[in-house]
Protein backbone atom coordinates (compact mmCIF):
# COMPACT_ATOMS: atom_id res chain seq x y z
CA UNK A 1 0.00 0.00 0.00
CA UNK A 2 2.98 2.92 0.79
CA UNK A 3 4.56 1.43 -2.43
CA UNK A 4 0.96 2.42 -4.28
CA UNK A 5 0.60 5.56 -2.49
CA UNK A 6 4.58 6.61 -2.85
CA UNK A 7 4.12 5.76 -6.45
CA UNK A 8 1.12 7.89 -6.83
CA UNK A 9 2.27 10.66 -5.08
CA UNK A 10 5.73 10.80 -6.73
CA UNK A 11 8.23 10.23 -4.05
CA UNK A 12 10.59 7.19 -2.84
CA UNK A 13 10.21 5.34 -0.01
CA UNK A 14 13.57 3.85 1.57
CA UNK A 15 14.54 1.64 5.01
CA UNK A 16 16.68 4.14 7.48
CA UNK A 17 19.60 1.75 6.68
CA UNK A 18 19.48 2.66 2.76
CA UNK A 19 18.85 6.16 4.34
CA UNK A 20 21.56 6.26 6.53
CA UNK A 21 23.82 4.75 3.65
CA UNK A 22 25.25 7.82 2.30
CA UNK A 23 24.89 11.90 2.22
CA UNK A 24 22.21 13.04 -0.46
CA UNK A 25 20.35 16.20 -1.52
CA UNK A 26 17.11 16.02 -1.51
CA UNK A 27 13.64 16.77 0.48
CA UNK A 28 13.03 14.99 4.20
CA UNK A 29 9.20 15.51 5.87
CA UNK A 30 10.09 15.69 10.08
CA UNK A 31 7.25 14.02 11.59
CA UNK A 32 9.64 12.64 14.98
CA UNK A 33 11.76 15.37 15.65
CA UNK A 34 14.58 15.73 18.29
CA UNK A 35 17.96 13.93 18.28
CA UNK A 36 16.53 11.30 15.04
CA UNK A 37 15.68 14.34 13.38
CA UNK A 38 19.54 15.82 13.37
CA UNK A 39 20.60 12.88 12.45
CA UNK A 40 18.25 12.51 9.26
CA UNK A 41 19.76 15.99 9.09
CA UNK A 42 23.45 14.85 9.20
CA UNK A 43 22.77 12.78 6.00
CA UNK A 44 21.57 15.65 3.70
CA UNK A 45 23.42 17.95 1.58
CA UNK A 46 23.45 21.61 1.41
CA UNK A 47 20.49 22.88 -0.55
CA UNK A 48 18.16 20.06 0.49
CA UNK A 49 14.80 20.69 2.09
CA UNK A 50 13.21 19.95 5.81
CA UNK A 51 10.17 20.67 6.95
CA UNK A 52 9.65 19.71 10.65
CA UNK A 53 6.22 18.76 12.25
CA UNK A 54 6.61 18.90 15.88
CA UNK A 55 6.49 21.55 17.53
CA UNK A 56 8.21 21.20 20.27
CA UNK A 57 12.00 20.44 18.74
CA UNK A 58 11.35 22.94 15.91
CA UNK A 59 13.77 25.27 17.05
CA UNK A 60 16.15 23.50 17.66
CA UNK A 61 15.55 21.63 13.83
CA UNK A 62 15.68 24.51 11.95
CA UNK A 63 18.64 25.91 13.27
CA UNK A 64 20.78 23.06 13.28
CA UNK A 65 19.44 22.66 9.45
CA UNK A 66 20.66 26.13 8.85
CA UNK A 67 23.81 25.94 10.10
CA UNK A 68 24.41 23.08 7.51
CA UNK A 69 22.83 25.39 4.88
CA UNK A 70 19.89 23.30 4.72
CA UNK A 71 16.50 25.10 4.15
CA UNK A 72 14.15 24.29 6.95
CA UNK A 73 10.87 25.47 7.92
CA UNK A 74 7.88 24.16 10.67
CA UNK A 75 4.74 23.62 10.88
CA UNK A 76 2.20 25.86 12.50
CA UNK A 77 -0.84 24.00 13.64
CA UNK A 78 -3.74 26.49 13.73
CA UNK A 79 -6.43 25.71 16.11
CA UNK A 80 -9.91 24.88 14.28
CA UNK A 81 -12.84 23.90 16.47
CA UNK A 82 -15.06 23.06 13.60
CA UNK A 83 -12.20 20.87 12.56
CA UNK A 84 -11.81 19.23 16.02
CA UNK A 85 -15.42 18.91 16.22
CA UNK A 86 -15.52 16.51 13.33
CA UNK A 87 -13.23 14.49 14.11
CA UNK A 88 -14.49 13.63 17.41
CA UNK A 89 -17.90 12.72 15.50
CA UNK A 90 -15.69 10.19 13.73
CA UNK A 91 -14.33 9.19 16.29
CA UNK A 92 -17.46 8.75 17.92
CA UNK A 93 -19.16 6.73 15.55
CA UNK A 94 -15.38 4.53 14.70
CA UNK A 95 -15.06 5.98 11.57
CA UNK A 96 -11.72 7.45 13.14
CA UNK A 97 -9.09 4.67 15.11
CA UNK A 98 -6.48 6.00 17.48
CA UNK A 99 -3.23 4.35 17.79
CA UNK A 100 -2.39 5.17 21.30
CA UNK A 101 0.82 4.12 22.77
CA UNK A 102 0.88 5.41 26.47
CA UNK A 103 -1.84 6.77 28.66
CA UNK A 104 -0.05 8.75 31.83
CA UNK A 105 -2.03 10.15 34.58
CA UNK A 106 -1.71 13.91 35.12
CA UNK A 107 0.94 13.67 38.13
CA UNK A 108 2.91 11.50 35.94
CA UNK A 109 3.44 13.87 33.38
CA UNK A 110 6.78 14.22 33.75
CA UNK A 111 7.15 10.47 32.38
CA UNK A 112 5.07 11.45 29.19
CA UNK A 113 7.33 14.02 28.08
CA UNK A 114 10.30 11.79 29.22
CA UNK A 115 8.61 8.82 26.45
CA UNK A 116 7.95 11.84 23.76
CA UNK A 117 11.64 13.06 23.65
CA UNK A 118 12.82 9.73 23.46
CA UNK A 119 11.01 8.90 20.29
CA UNK A 120 10.83 5.12 21.27
CA UNK A 121 7.33 4.85 20.50
CA UNK A 122 4.43 4.74 17.97
CA UNK A 123 1.10 6.41 18.58
CA UNK A 124 -0.27 9.40 20.03
CA UNK A 125 0.82 9.75 23.71
CA UNK A 126 -2.38 10.62 26.12
CA UNK A 127 -2.47 12.18 29.48
CA UNK A 128 -5.46 12.02 31.71
CA UNK A 129 -6.79 14.31 34.53
CA UNK A 130 -8.07 11.63 36.79
CA UNK A 131 -7.95 7.47 36.74
CA UNK A 132 -6.56 5.12 33.91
Amino acid sequence: MLSQLSARLGFDVISFDTFFAEQRQGSLLDLVGGEVAKQCLDTLQEGSIIVTVPTITKDMICSHAQSRNIEAEGVVVQKNASQLACLYDWYAKGELTLHIAERFLLQDVNLGHQMMESGDYSGKLLIVANHL
